[in-house]
């Protein structure tokens, strides 16, 4: 499953746009590690009850 996501880095807000069921990877490789870093931020910002393993 790939979810695209929009990143506000402004406004520090994550859309959750679409899920869709494809191997296809819409975030460019080298923004995976960006990405990653401000999706687990979201979560722990907005989310924390959310253990770490489960943000992987």
């Amino acid at each position: 499953m790939t979810i695209i996501i929009k990143i506000d880095q402004q406004h520090g807000h994550i859309y959750i746009l679409e899920q869709l069921d494809s191997k296809t990877a819409l975030v460019a490789p080298d923004k995976v590690p960006m990405l990653e870093k401000l999706v687990k931020e979201h979560i722990q910002k907005h989310m924390p009850d959310v253990e770490g393993s489960d943000i992987e």
